[in-house]
């Protein structure tokens, strides 16, 4: 059994992650710190770690300038939907298991390719590390996968997003720089809570 300052310390991990990514209202974000905290952690200190990482994250975006960088990858999101790329936020939490939810769904709603980051990328870009995109054609088709690659490194640098990207399908595409601060978007919200299976 895993030791309880260990759990403690884990729950309020995933509490400032999920707080700090900017997806999630008060109301999902204490509904997800209940149903991830092990039981025997008192739900009045979840709740309490829950409210004052709320009350870092509001003071902290009052400082933001007016257009941040999650402005702009969500608008290469929507730049890339018109070509039949499909942009996932926080799609699992490991790429292969990314890559996996991102396939099934591409193919479910009709896009030719997709991209996305995973749970560990939005935790790097949290830190400062940049974000690292994913990407491949919804079907097994290398030219394709390389265009879509293409495609998704073009959109992002229309944004105003710095991009470095070999190439090569082998390599992701990075967002050196990326400076993560996310406004709550309550549209993004359902879509981001299914994708990350919290």
């Amino acid at each position: 059994m895993e030791h309880p300052e260990h759990e403690w310390q884990r729950t309020q991990f995933l509490i400032a992650l999920c707080t700090l990514s900017g997806y999630f209202s008060e109301t999902v974000l204490h509904a997800i710190a209940n149903r991830q905290a092990p039981e025997r952690i008192e739900r009045a200190k979840v709740s309490d770690e829950v409210e004052a990482c709320l009350s870092w994250h509001r003071a902290n975006e009052g400082q933001w300038p007016t257009s941040v960088d999650c402005d702009r990858l969500d608008a290469a999101y929507e730049a890339l939907a018109d070509h039949g790329v499909l942009g996932l936020h926080w799609c699992q939490g490991t790429i292969s298991a990314g890559h996996d939810h991102a396939t099934e769904l591409a193919l479910d709603m009709g896009f030719r390719g997709y991209c996305f980051f995973h749970e560990q990328d939005i935790t790097g870009a949290i830190r400062g590390d940049g974000l690292d995109l994913a990407y491949d054609a919804a079907e097994v088709d290398r030219e394709l996968a390389l265009a879509i690659g293409q495609i998704v490194a073009e959109t992002m640098s229309s944004t105003g997003l710095t991009v470095n990207w070999s190439g090569r399908l082998a390599d992701r595409i990075e967002l050196p720089g990326f400076a993560w601060g996310r406004r709550y978007k309550a549209s993004l919200e359902s879509a981001v809570l299914q994708a990350s299976c919290l």
